[in-house]
């Protein structure tokens, strides 16, 4: 069941009972939950910005090096 996969500790920040009703819909909607990406192609979203909106460039930030390892098996995984 997706409630037995949950590590308590990541949800200690909610109430008891608000940790119980989470875990009950993870395991009555079961099915609607999976550990792989996938792609839905049910409704197509849009994003509507305002007319003239030009979006800030921003300079690309390094990784820091402790986390290295994770960001490359990350991206390993998505390519």
């Amino acid at each position: 069941m997706p409630s037995q996969r949950i590590d308590p500790q990541q949800i200690a920040y909610l109430r008891p009972n608000e940790q119980r009703d989470l875990l009950n819909v993870l395991d009555k909607y079961a099915e609607c939950f999976c550990d792989d990406p996938g792609l839905c192609t049910l409704v197509q979203h849009e994003i509507n910005l305002l007319p003239g909106f030009i979006p800030k460039r921003l300079k690309a930030y390094r990784v820091p090096e402790r986390l290295k390892p994770q960001v490359s098996k990350e991206i390993q995984q998505l390519l």
